[in-house]
């Protein structure tokens, strides 16, 4: 509750324009601080995710309103993925990648990567989720893995066109969700096939390896390529 009290002043004190923004820094500064001294419980992954999402939140407002803090932080950069190499994140999961692809982050509060394919102009994010996670995809069947594969092609908002596409892969303790979406300007969105074709190649290499490694503060994953 002092975390977030701190983080509303820090909001209050950004709101007056540009010139006042430096002020906020001390309260934002505070909340993460108090956030570090107590983490949240490490018996709920999910629970423990949604809290971290906050302290990211506070330390982008640091990064925006701080300039000394907005020198420091430099952009990533991207990573090219080699054909048929092994992807392993800090969410305890692997996955071999089909080619044409970049990491473009690996996502601090929950290390799950964010790739982009140039050629098709596809942004694909595979993260893991608890194993509880509800989900409507509307199809299913059994990969050569004997694992459940699920997906949905659909639009983004009812009505619309432009259309995304989701999956994800049954384990006993988690899923991992695949997302793909169009990077750039379309009124359509992914083709149906063409993120299918992905999806499985990404989804019948996947596996868990172990439980998450890190919330919040993650470090990138490795990439080993194929030999």
């Amino acid at each position: 509750l002092s975390a977030y009290v701190e983080a509303c002043l820090g909001l209050t004190a950004s709101a007056f324009g540009p010139h006042k923004k430096p002020e906020s820094c001390p309260y934002y500064q505070r909340a993460i601080d108090i956030w570090r001294d107590n983490p949240p419980p490490k018996d709920n992954d999910e629970i423990a995710l949604k809290h971290a999402g906050k302290l990211k939140e506070w330390k982008d407002s640091v990064a925006e309103n701080c300039p000394s803090a907005a020198a420091g932080k430099a952009k990533a950069t991207p990573i090219a993925v080699p054909e048929g190499a092994t992807v392993e994140t800090l969410e305890g999961i692997s996955y071999v990648m089909p080619g044409g692809w970049t990491v473009e982050k690996f996502h601090e509060t929950g290390g799950y990567a964010y790739f982009k394919n140039d050629a098709l102009k596809y942004a694909l994010r595979v993260e893991r989720k608890a194993a509880n996670d509800p989900g409507d995809y509307t199809e299913r069947e059994t990969l050569s893995s004997g694992r459940m594969f699920e997906w949905k092609h659909i639009p983004l908002i009812e009505g619309s066109t432009y259309y995304v596409f989701y999956a994800r892969v049954r384990f006993n303790d988690a899923y991992v969700n695949i997302g793909i979406s169009s990077s750039g300007p379309s009124d359509v969105g992914v083709d149906k096939t063409t993120a299918l074709g992905i999806a499985r190649k990404v989804a019948e290499t996947m596996k868990v390896l172990g439980p998450r490694r890190c919330i919040a503060d993650c470090g990138p994953g490795t990439i080993t390529p194929a030999k």
